[in-house]
């Protein structure tokens, strides 16, 4: 299946064209009514329209990084949160319709308290938000999202592998020639960015809203 980025969503896309995206602040936002409801005390539901928005004021505002880690961390801290309300689990992903949704971090962790700071307080259709530090993956492991980090001696590819068919977002740093995840962050022109696979999300299961797609151009960096 390939995929199209003017507009049309990616079933109605022609051509032979690659499914990575390398995701861009678009030019425009279709118009639509933002809403935000209140679920709990200082608790937010994010909806499609507002995470759109989210996601295109990460990419315009992100620092220039000349290789600061700190700015570069938080930018991508807040994209791997904003990535899930763009996500479609499977039910069976989920034990209850109020269970956790869990980003997982698997390896030396990049983000310190960024992360925790994005998610404190917050839901995703339904489901609140919690971040996982983990030691290793295995059959029994629980996650929604899952970021290899690649320091360390970490087998990034037999990781990814034996999250093949399953219904989890993987998430990688990009790196050329190397194995990378169903999104891959990059930086370009001094700015964090994000590649998306397409075909590895239907595999695990996953349908990626094609507000996010309309978000990313096609091709190899």
């Amino acid at each position: 299946m390939a995929i199209s980025i003017t507009g049309r969503r990616p079933e109605e896309a022609g051509g032979g064209k690659s499914s990575r995206a390398i995701a861009k602040p678009p030019g425009r936002l279709g118009r639509g009514r933002l809403r935000i409801s209140a679920r709990k005390a200082g608790t937010i539901v994010i909806g499609a329209t507002v995470a759109a928005l989210a996601i295109v004021a990460i990419a315009s505002r992100a620092p220039a990084l000349g290789g600061d880690k700190a700015p570069q961390s938080t930018t991508k801290a807040d994209y791997l949160y904003r990535f899930a309300p763009f996500v479609q689990w499977p039910q069976q992903a989920f034990a209850r319709a109020d269970a956790p949704l869990f980003i997982c971090i698997l390896g030396e962790d990049p983000f310190g308290h960024a992360l925790d700071d994005a998610v404190k307080d917050r839901f995703v259709k339904g489901h609140p938000v919690i971040v996982e530090r983990i030691g290793q993956f295995g059959p029994d492991t629980l996650c929604h999202i899952l970021y290899v980090s690649r320091s360390g001696n970490q087998d990034v590819g037999a990781i990814l592998h034996d999250a093949t068919g399953r219904p989890i977002l993987t998430v990688t740093d990009y790196v050329a020639g190397a194995p990378g995840g169903i999104i891959q962050f990059i930086v370009q022109n001094g700015r964090v960015r994000f590649m998306i696979d397409a075909h590895a999300a239907q595999a695990q299961r996953l349908q990626i809203s094609a507000k996010l797609l309309e978000l990313a151009l096609w091709g190899e960096p």
